[in-house]
This record gives C-alpha cells, structure tokens and sequence, in this order.
C-alpha cells in the first residue's frame, strides 16, 4: 500500500468518526444536521478537504457535478454556520 493510499484511508475512517455523531459537532445539537441534505454532515467535510481555491460555485459543481441536483453556494454556506470549528481542528490533528 502506497504512504498516500494509507493516509487517504486514516483521513476517511476519521471522518467517518466524526460523521457517527455530528451532534458533538454542531453548534445546535438536536437541531443542526439531523435531516436528510444533499450535503449532509459526511459530505460538508469531504467538500471542504477537498476544496482548491475556486469561486464556492465551481468548488460545488468540481465536487458534485453540473448538475440539477447538486447543492447551492447558499446551502453550502447554510451547512458550515452549523459546523463548530472544533470538527476541523480535529481533521488537522490526525
């Protein structure tokens, strides 16, 4: 296994950790990433590791396609007001 498939894998299972129990990580627990979204706790994450310096618009379609059913700039911005930044200093801890 290549170092950079392996870290690929540890960075995924920490998400996937995070994204158990996104309630520790919301700032309204109870409240904050309980229903079903085109961008849900697991994707928020994945898309902003991801994210390259672009426009936000580009940033959505590079991550999810152009297409009807991707996600709006405005969701996305929806969706990281309901994120404690402690769920990132985590990603960066790892």
């Amino acid at each position: 296994m290549k170092y950079s498939d392996s870290v690929k894998t540890i960075l995924l299972a920490a998400i996937d950790e995070l994204a158990a129990d996104p309630e520790k990580y919301a700032k309204r627990p109870g409240r904050d990433f309980t229903r079903n979204r085109k961008l849900g706790f697991k994707q928020l994450l994945l898309m902003f590791l991801t994210m390259e310096g672009d426009c936000i618009r580009e940033e959505v379609y590079t991550y999810f396609g152009r297409s009807t059913n991707a996600p709006s700039k405005a969701a996305l911005y929806k969706q990281l007001q309901k994120l404690k930044d402690r769920a990132i200093k985590l990603l960066r801890t790892i």
